[in-house]
């Protein structure tokens, strides 16, 4: 599928981050959970069709999180918090050649912090399957699009460990 695709689930986590960091009571884990949907369109720019070839994404994403706030560290310095959810999208892109393609993205994460600018910790994983067709509606063939990110490690702003994997399969 997309990397611009991917990049929605990223804004959405996002936006979901503020809402997790309420305080919570001194010593008492507060676990909150959030769900909500949204319609998306916007424009794709790397389809399996190539270079030059323009495309319109439009579809459902619902995002489910549940945040663990668990109280003091044990340092006594900030809250620690942790967040993980899955969001999912399915959608149609209209491709500007009249083919289009139907797919559903599904994606799990976590976030974990001990200390507010510490260190956090970030697996994230995202399948994507899709279908293509030919304007006439003949199947083209089926894509794929995996990404892995694992033990994202941030310690005071610097990256201390990354690893991703991105695998890309088009008919």
């Amino acid at each position: 599928m997309s990397i611009t695709t991917a990049k929605t689930g990223a804004a959405l986590l996002a936006s979901l981050i503020a809402l997790a960091f309420a305080p919570a009571a001194f010593g008492a884990a507060t676990i909150t959970t959030f769900s909500g949907s949204e319609d998306v369109s916007f424009a794709v720019d790397d389809t399996c069709f190539g270079p030059g070839i323009t495309a319109t994404l439009t579809g459902t994403g619902t995002l489910y999180t549940q945040a663990v706030n668990t109280g003091v560290n044990p340092a006594g310095t900030a809250t620690p918090l942790h967040l993980r959810g899955t969001e999912t999208l399915d959608y149609r892109i209209d491709v500007s050649n009249g083919a289009y393609i139907i797919g559903a993205l599904k994606a799990h994460f976590t976030f974990t912090e001990v200390g507010i600018g510490e260190i956090f910790i970030n697996p994230f994983a995202l399948h994507d399957l899709s279908t293509i067709y030919a304007a006439d509606g003949t199947r083209l063939g089926t894509s794929q699009f995996h990404v892995a990110e694992q033990h994202l490690t941030f310690a005071n702003g610097t990256v201390q460990v990354s690893f991703e994997k991105i695998h890309v399969t088009c008919p």
